[in-house]
């Protein structure tokens, strides 16, 4: 294990972390780092401190993710104060995957040839109108 390589990441650690959990990307990372992909992902292997702020980085990014599309699915108010309406397919992308029993488009029991057809079920009051 070359250690001296690892001994000038180790210094940059802490501008390393601050870079990650502002969104910067893995291969901005290598860059600063002055490493090349395969060595990081060596490196991380070999290295938990390391690897925890990617891991840590990687959560971040789903946290603000998550929240721009809750944002866009439930409408907002812009910087200049104009409304934003809702966005019915962030708002369906948003179910079917965080409540997928209820959401999820029923795919079982279908037949190969099948696959592009959509069936709808209505309850009783919708089949009446």
């Amino acid at each position: 294990m070359n250690n001296k390589g690892y001994e000038n990441i180790r210094e940059r650690l802490p501008e390393l972390a601050g870079m990650l959990t502002s969104g910067s990307s893995i291969a901005e990372a290598t860059r600063f780092l002055g490493v090349s992909p395969s060595t990081l992902r060596r490196y991380r292997k070999q290295h938990p401190e390391l690897d925890e702020l990617f891991k840590r980085r990687n959560s971040i990014c789903d946290d603000m993710v998550e929240a721009a599309l809750l944002k866009r699915a439930t409408g907002y108010e812009d910087s200049n104060g104009k409304e934003i309406a809702p966005d019915v397919r962030a708002a369906l992308f948003w179910l079917q995957n965080r409540r997928p029993k209820r959401w999820k488009k029923n795919t079982s029991g279908k037949k190969k040839n099948d696959k592009n057809k959509i069936t709808v079920q209505l309850n009783p009051i919708e089949a009446k109108l």
